[in-house]
C-alpha cells in the first residue's frame, strides 16, 4: 500500500480554505491557492505600512509654562500628557519651561535658547512662545527681531516648523506698559512665520474663551482647558506634520 505524502502546514491551511471539494481540479485549486496567498500578503503588508505611517512623527515642542502644564492636576492632564492618548504615534520631546520667551525680562527670566532646541532633532518643531514677551512689556520691534532670530536658528537643520500664536487669556485685549495687546504679538508671529514659509496655527480658538477653563491667574488652562487645548491642537497639527 503506497504511503500518503504528509502535507505541509501551508497546504493544510489552503485545503481548509478550499474545503477540499476542489481537490480533484488541480488547476482550480492552484488558482485559488495563489489568490489566497496574495490576499494574505496584501493584508499583512497593509498592516506593516500603516504601522510605519503611525510611528513616523518625532516632534519637538518649544514653549512656556502653559505647554509645560502649569496648573494641571497631574501629568496625564497636560497637553503633552493628553497627546499621548490622542496621538500615541507622536513622540513629543517637550522643551517647555515657565517664563520662557524669546526676549527675557533682563532680570530672572532669560530668553529661551534656540540652540538648545535644535539638538532635539524633531522632524517637526512647534513653537509656543509670545505670551511672556507681552507680559515682560517687550517693545514690538524688539519682539519681532528676537522671534525672527529664534526661527532662523531653528531652520539650521531644515525641520518642518509650525508657529502657534498665544492662546486666549482672561485679560486678553489689555495693553501692557508699552501700549501693546497680546493680539499685536500674535500678528508679529503670523507675519514672521508666513514670511519664512512656515505654517501658523491661530491659538485663539484652541481653548474656550471662558475663565472657567483657566486657573486663578487667568493665564494657564486648568484640566478642562487643557483637554480642549490638546484635542484642538492635535487636529490642527495633523495636516502639518512632516512626512
Amino acid at each position: 500500500m503506497a504511503s500518503r505524502k504528509r502535507k505541509t502546514k501551508g497546504q493544510l491551511v489552503i485545503d481548509l480554505f478550499l474545503g477540499e471539494h476542489v481537490a480533484g481540479d488541480a488547476s482550480l485549486k492552484a488558482l485559488v491557492s495563489i489568490v489566497f496567498v496574495v490576499t494574505v500578503l496584501l493584508t499583512f503588508g497593509s498592516y506593516v505600512f500603516a504601522a510605519q505611517d503611525k510611528t513616523q512623527h518625532l516632534v519637538t515642542f518649544a514653549g512656556d509654562s502653559i505647554m509645560q502644564g502649569t496648573s494641571a492636576t497631574r501629568a496625564g492632564r497636560t497637553v503633552v500628557g493628553r497627546l499621548e492618548e490622542l496621538r500615541p504615534y507622536w513622540f513629543v520631546r517637550n522643551y517647555s519651561v515657565a517664563g520662557a520667551s524669546v526676549t527675557g525680562n533682563g532680570v530672572q527670566w532669560q530668553p529661551m535658547n534656540p540652540h538648545a532646541v535644535t539638538p532635539l532633532l524633531g522632524d517637526t518643531i512647534v513653537v509656543f512662545l509670545g505670551t511672556n514677551d507681552w507680559g515682560f512689556n517687550v517693545p514690538l520691534d524688539t519682539f519681532r527681531t528676537n522671534y525672527e532670530n529664534f526661527i532662523n536658528v531653528l531652520e539650521f537643520l531644515h525641520p518642518n516648523i509650525v508657529c502657534v500664536t498665544p492662546i486666549w487669556r482672561v485679560n486678553d485685549g489689555a495693553k501692557n506698559t508699552v501700549g501693546q495687546t497680546l493680539g499685536d504679538y500674535r500678528a508679529v508671529i503670523q507675519n514672521v512665520c508666513t514670511a519664512h514659509e512656515h505654517s501658523v496655527i491661530d491659538g485663539l480658538p484652541l481653548v474656550p474663551h471662558d475663565a472657567k477653563y483657566y486657573d486663578g491667574y487667568g493665564l494657564h488652562p486648568n484640566d478642562s482647558g487643557y483637554a480642549h487645548y490638546a484635542k484642538n491642537l492635535a487636529k490642527a497639527l495633523d495636516p502639518l506634520m512632516a512626512q
